[in-house]
C-alpha cells in the first residue's frame, strides 16, 4: 500500500508522513515545489491548482491523506483533483 500525503511538510502532514514511514509504508509526500525535503522518503510535486501535477503524484497511491490547503476554494481547487484521483 502506497499512501500519498498532501501537505506533507505542514503541521499535520509531517506527523502523518512520520507515522507511515515508521510503519515502513511507501510515502510519496506531496509538495507544491520541486526540490529536496528533509525526512521525507519520496517527494511528489503536486498542486491542487495545477492539473499537470496530478497524474504523476497520484501514480501508484491507493489511499491519500488530504488536508485542505489554507485559502483554498474547495469546489474550484480541490474537487477537480480529487475527482481525477478516483479515475
Amino acid at each position: 500500500m502506497t499512501v500519498l500525503v498532501m501537505g506533507a511538510t505542514g503541521r499535520v502532514g509531517r506527523h502523518v508522513v512520520s507515522e507511515l514511514m515508521e510503519r515502513n509504508l511507501p510515502v510519496p509526500a506531496a509538495h507544491r515545489h520541486a526540490g529536496p525535503a528533509s525526512g521525507i522518503a519520496t517527494r511528489a510535486v503536486f498542486s491542487f491548482t495545477d492539473p499537470r501535477t496530478w497524474r504523476e503524484a497520484m501514480r501508484g497511491a491507493t489511499p491519500m491523506f488530504v488536508m485542505r490547503p489554507p485559502q483554498s476554494d474547495v469546489k474550484k481547487d480541490m474537487l477537480p483533483a480529487l475527482s481525477a484521483a478516483r479515475e
